[in-house]
């Protein structure tokens, strides 16, 4: 049995995805001083994806724990009064996917032969 490779362009767009949708929530929850600069979206079609993935088969994600996570941002979203711990739990998961989708993102080749980070 071979193990899967993570597919960096798949995750980079699930990532994103993730990034985008926590950055809208914490844009319409959040107090502080600190602003998100969010691009209008159309979220339920961002959900819409991101439930399909959490549905598809994973084995492209490697060993990223991305149904759950997505479970997980998809469970939070749908409350409409969020706790600070939920809020701050938001914040932990925005850092991580943008995180996340910068470093596949640095690891997608190019079909011309070269990397995207050249």
């Amino acid at each position: 049995m071979s193990k899967t490779l993570p597919d960096p362009l798949r995750l980079t767009i699930a990532y994103l995805r993730l990034w985008k949708v926590c950055d809208a929530e914490l844009a319409r929850t959040h107090d502080s001083a600190r602003a998100f600069e969010v691009v209008p979206l159309d979220q339920g079609k961002i959900v819409r994806d991101l439930q399909q993935i959490a549905d598809s088969n994973l084995d492209w994600a490697g060993n990223e724990n991305l149904g759950s996570d997505i479970a997980t941002v998809l469970e939070l979203i749908e409350k409409r009064m969020k706790s600070d711990k939920e809020i701050s739990a938001m914040e932990i998961f925005r850092n991580k996917f943008q995180e996340r989708a910068l470093r596949y993102s640095a690891d997608i080749t190019i079909a011309i032969g070269g990397s995207a980070s050249r």
